[in-house]
Order: structure tokens, then sequence, then C-alpha cells
């Protein structure tokens, strides 16, 4: 039976998981929340514990995007066997937690409905340049055409390859400030790792994008 994933009308925590399902060609029903919904309490029964991204099945409700992320990976063949390539997978997964707080920190105003007027050089410092190193690394350790050392993409490409859809031109519909994208732009390109890793995930994820 085609689940439904209820998350806000924005990418964040909720857009790993389109991709996923959009790459495996699988249907589903997107339910994205205006904002206004969750603030007013309208939204509260489609969430578990208040909280969001919930994937729905059978009547299931699942909580948590990594969790939700890893039942789907496996499910769809983007969680690898190999316990030295799970534990690339997670870490990375975990990592990408690590740094959702200063990254709310920076959309925040967006959520209130006011345009992003600073905060720039601290997210890209804290934040999408700890990002791009960790890719950076990866790839030039291993190699390979995804970020855990695999040939075909896991659940951490998806993961890591979301917050960067504003990555300049990459995202012509961002509300991201083009100062920030600028930013964003001109770091990832001084790494070459990292451009290598995102024509191929544009390649991976074309229908999604559009």
């Amino acid at each position: 039976m085609p689940g439904t994933l209820h998350y806000f009308d924005i990418h964040g925590r909720g857009d790993p998981i389109r991709a996923l399902l959009c790459h495996a060609g699988v249907s589903f029903t997107d339910h994205r929340i205006p904002m206004e919904d969750f603030k007013s309490g309208a939204a509260e029964p489609f969430t578990v514990l208040g909280a969001f991204p919930v994937w729905e099945e059978d009547g299931i409700k699942m909580p948590s995007s990594n969790s939700i992320l890893r039942f789907l990976g496996i499910r769809h063949g983007y969680y690898p066997e190999d316990p030295m390539c799970a534990y690339e997978v997670d870490s990375l997964m975990d990592f990408m937690e690590d740094l959702y707080p200063v990254h709310r920190k920076y959309i925040m105003p967006m959520f209130m409905g006011q345009p992003i007027t600073g905060g720039h050089e601290e997210v890209m410092k804290n934040c999408y340049c700890r990002i791009f190193d960790a890719i950076e690394t990866r790839m030039n350790t291993h190699g390979k055409k995804f970020v855990a050392g695999t040939d075909r993409p896991t659940i951490a490409d998806f993961k890591l390859f979301a917050p960067l859809c504003s990555l300049g031109k990459l995202n012509p519909m961002s509300a991201y400030p083009e100062e920030c994208k600028e930013m964003m732009a001109q770091k990832a390109h001084e790494k070459p790792g990292v451009m290598r890793w995102i024509m191929t995930m544009k390649e991976e994820l074309a229908t999604h994008l559009a």
C-alpha cells in the first residue's frame, strides 16, 4: 500500500525522503502541510509527539527523518549490507543531524514570513563548509561515485544533498538570499570531490529536481 509523507511545504528533513522515493520510482502521497496549520494545531493529527516528518502506511505512523530514511533505504536498496559501509552511511547521517540546529537558526526568519538578512558567514562556517569538507574527505578517500564509498546512492547521499539544493543555480526557486547562494557556490567550487559528487547527484535526481 502506498505510504504518505507528512511534512511542511519546504525542503528540510522531508526532502531526502522525497528524493529517495522519487529515485526509486515509488508512488506516495506527499502531504505538504502549511506552517499556519502547525501553528494553529490543525496539523497535530498528522504528527507523532508533535513532530515531523512522519511516514504513514497501513495505519502505522513512523517519526524521525533518519529512522524513516533507514526504513525506506533498506526496503528499496539504499542501505548497505556491508557493516563498514553501513557505518560510513550512519556516521554521515548523525553528522548531518548535529548541523541542523545551525541551519534551523539561519532559516528561521523564513518560517516567520521574514527575509533572511544576516548570519551568512556563520551558517557557511558552521554548517555548509563542514558539509563540503566531509564530502570532499570521503570522496577523496574512496574515489567512488557516492559519499559512503558505494557504486549507487545511499540514504547518506540523499541526506547530504537536500540542504545543497539551494546551491547557486541548482534551485532557481530557492528563497535563500543571493549572497548566501553565491558563497555556497564559491566554497563548493573549491572542492573537486564535492563538485564531482554534486554533478552525479544532479544526474541521479534529475526527475526530483525538476
